[in-house]
């Protein structure tokens, strides 16, 4: 969050992290014969693939604000049907073909993010460091802030607030819970 409200748009920030993944994609069958090389290979790709949902979510939720046609429920079911239909896919497409298929897939399938994230409009970060002038295709029309927090000082804004703290708290005990149960779900 603090990336995106600060230094990089969270448009930016999903075609950086998919360009990425792509790059990662091609790492992962030069290095499955080293132990060391994979892991390393596989720490990559979830650096870049793994914030994708956030972002994703954070972005809709954000232009929800500028937009009200945009329906946030609407877009996360069909996140969530979409991510059924591509898993049934790419297993019937493993079936047949063999696990070198999912590296192909992995790689079209970031390609089309990066095409269909480039018709979406963006949106300023709004912790920016001074003032930054508005790209054509951002929403907000205000003028980013003179003075902005620094990481430490969100941190400090952040434990203040209790209800928030709480909720993390919850959160990481709940993810923290269900990290064995998600261990398998490639199996």
């Amino acid at each position: 969050g603090y990336i995106t409200d600060t230094f990089i748009s969270i448009k930016k920030y999903i075609i950086l992290c998919s360009a990425g993944a792509i790059l990662t994609t091609y790492l992962l069958p030069l290095t499955v014969h080293s132990m060391l090389g994979a892991s390393i290979s596989v720490m990559l790709l979830t650096l870049f693939a793994y914030p994708l949902t956030y972002l994703a979510d954070t972005w809709s939720v954000t232009l929800r604000e500028s937009l009200s046609y945009i329906d946030y429920g609407k877009n996360r079911s069909g996140g969530s049907v979409g991510y059924s239909v591509t898993s049934a896919l790419a297993g019937i497409l493993i079936a047949k073909f063999g696990y070198d298929l999912l590296f192909l897939l992995h790689v079209i399938l970031f390609a089309v993010v990066i095409v269909i994230v480039l018709f979406i409009p963006g949106v300023l970060c709004g912790n920016a460091r001074g003032k930054k002038k508005k790209e054509e295709t951002d929403l907000r029309e205000r003028e980013q802030p003179e003075q902005s927090l620094s990481f430490g000082g969100i941190i400090k804004v952040l434990l203040r607030n209790q209800k928030y703290m709480v909720f993390l708290l919850s959160t990481f005990c709940f993810y923290m819970a269900l990290k064995a149960w998600c261990t398998y779900i490639p199996y």
